[in-house]
């Protein structure tokens, strides 16, 4: 019986199972791109915050942190038009690491 690529039941070619993970590889690391970008964001401006909600300490000391949360920090990307900025790079990587 032959399967959709037209190989024989069984048979995997390594072109077949290259493509299968180069674009699995390639979907899942575009949708995980938004939440790293907020992750890698909420990393950035780390620090204490004092008690009116400042950063007393860190790169962005004096000012109120914008992406301590996940779910508010990416409705501020998508507002701003930032949502997949640099996903890219993110998703050649995804599909090349899948791939092999």
């Amino acid at each position: 019986m032959l399967s959709v690529a037209g190989c024989r039941e069984g048979e995997k070619p390594a072109g077949i199972m290259l493509g299968a993970g180069f674009l699995s590889g390639a979907f899942g690391y575009l949708l995980a791109q938004p939440v790293k970008q907020a992750k890698t964001l909420a990393q950035a401006e780390a620090g204490m915050v004092n008690s009116e909600g400042i950063l007393a300490t860190g790169a962005f000391k004096g000012k109120k942190p914008v992406y301590q949360k996940l779910i508010p920090g990416l409705r501020i990307l998508q507002k701003e038009g930032r949502l997949y900025r640099g996903s890219g790079a993110l998703v050649a990587r995804g599909a090349t690491l899948s791939a092999g």
